[in-house]
């Protein structure tokens, strides 16, 4: 067992539980007593707007972890939701466990706060690219992000509306729409529902 590498305890020491599309992993004032770990599917974190419906914050995806901030920061209830976009595989480990393995493994921690830190930097780059960036250099940047290149086309398969899109990227959901049909009559991209084809990931860029 590597114990510098927060993802391989969780695997070993966690529970596998099995979470259908749109069931909760937690929601706001839940006890913050576990972290998370994403083996498969697509979990969104979500914040309540004040007007009746919520905010997407994040996106993620197989490989990510998720919910670690409330139990670190010793705050015992969530903050947000987390709700899955698909059917999920998500391995859970519970807090005192984790606090238990770090006393024992000092190393953990360094792995731990390097993910913490990823997660920072992203959310940093994201409020930069909000101020600086127009609004499709940053659709552009969020569909690259979910992307994977196959015979020299990038892929993407987000299981979001272009409302959710907008809340990400702030800005209207009738913008998104209006930004992939251009790009669409342009030759740029295909796309049918929430299945985008990018054809040329430079021109996406180049459009203001």
């Amino acid at each position: 067992m590597d114990y510098t590498d927060v993802k391989m305890v969780v695997e070993h020491y966690g529970v596998i539980k099995q979470f259908k599309k749109n069931e909760y992993i937690f929601q706001i004032n839940d006890f913050a007593n576990h972290i998370y770990l994403l083996a498969d599917g697509w979990v969104k974190i979500a914040q309540d707007s004040g007007e009746g419906y919520g905010v997407t914050l994040s996106l993620h995806q197989a490989g990510n972890m998720f919910g670690l901030a409330e139990p670190l920061a010793h705050i015992s209830r969530r903050t947000k939701d987390a709700r899955c976009l698909t059917n999920c595989q998500i391995i859970s480990l519970d807090i005192q466990t984790l606090f238990s393995l770090i006393k024992q493994h000092p190393d953990l921690l360094l792995s731990i706060t390097t993910t913490l830190s990823q997660n920072i930097l992203h959310t940093q780059n994201l409020v930069g690219t909000l101020m600086n960036k127009p609004v499709p250099w940053r659709l552009a940047s969020l569909l690259l992000d979910f992307s994977e290149e196959k015979d020299n086309k990038r892929y993407v398969n987000l299981p979001i509306t272009h409302e959710e899109i907008s809340f990400l990227i702030g800005c209207s959901r009738q913008s998104v729409t209006e930004i992939l049909n251009k790009w669409r009559t342009q030759q740029f991209i295909d796309y049918n529902r929430r299945k985008v084809v990018i054809h040329d990931s430079d021109a996406l860029f180049s459009i203001r």
